[in-house]
């Protein structure tokens, strides 16, 4: 089962609140948290390592301080004595999102903003950059493509190692979505889009290897701050 798990940041945030949450995340992400200058930015980071505690707990029973917690070649984290338990975290504005499948997955969710149509025509497929300019609302269609192509390029866990234009997404029928490897010409068929709605201008997007629609999860598991706060303290 792909799960999907969001949190929205508190609207009261405090320096005070960030300090005593950190002892409960490693010493490496405590000091990486404490480098931001902004404290939403603080925030989120810290959110991520919290919600990756709920989900571990709930598979497994244990800790994250009890689990080692590795990363690839491209910095994507996971649980070397847990295979079968792949995740991916992503924030933007208010939101903290994370994917959670016994397989490889990815998972990305942004705050849609007005998208530089230039940026558009480098990043994306000629095709995809056409659907853009037909599209009425332009910048909701390329958070579209954006967020469905950042949650494969997370699920394959190269980052940005793979180009964005180097594979399509194409529409086939009505919330479904297929991915056109370009330089093949073929789609990639052990791979599956699905799009979620959380809120109004967000945009949020999970890539499954070998899932069905079957396989995902209906609606995101939605966990208030304070709740993710008391599971793990």
């Amino acid at each position: 089962m792909v799960e999907v798990f969001i949190c929205r940041l508190p609207e009261e945030k405090s320096q005070s609140d960030l300090t005593s949450l950190l002892t409960y995340v490693s010493d490496e992400s405590q000091k990486r948290i404490l480098k931001f200058f902004h404290l939403a930015d603080a925030y989120r980071t810290l959110v991520g390592e919290l919600l990756i505690k709920h989900v571990l707990y709930k598979q497994t029973g244990k800790r994250v301080k009890d689990i080692t917690i590795g990363k690839n070649a491209y910095g994507k984290p996971y649980f070397p004595d847990y295979p079968s338990i792949q995740f991916n975290i992503s924030h933007s504005g208010d939101f903290v999102v994370c994917a959670v499948n016994d397989q490889q997955v990815g998972i990305d969710v942004e705050k849609v903003k007005a998208f530089d149509l230039c940026m558009a025509k480098q990043l994306f497929t000629e095709f995809e950059y056409w659907e853009i300019l037909a599209a009425e609302n332009k910048s909701l269609a390329c958070y579209d493509f954006w967020t469905m192509k950042e949650s494969y390029v997370k699920a394959l866990g190269k980052g940005l190692a793979i180009p964005l234009h180097s594979f399509r997404v194409k529409k086939t029928k009505v919330d479904h979505f297929v991915i056109i490897d370009m330089d093949r010409n073929e789609e990639v068929k052990d791979f599956m889009l699905k799009q979620f709605t959380i809120a109004t201008g967000y945009k949020l997007a999970v890539c499954a290897r070998d899932a069905s629609e079957y396989n995902f999860c209906k609606h995101p598991d939605q966990i208030s701050f304070n709740h993710l706060c008391n599971a793990v303290i």
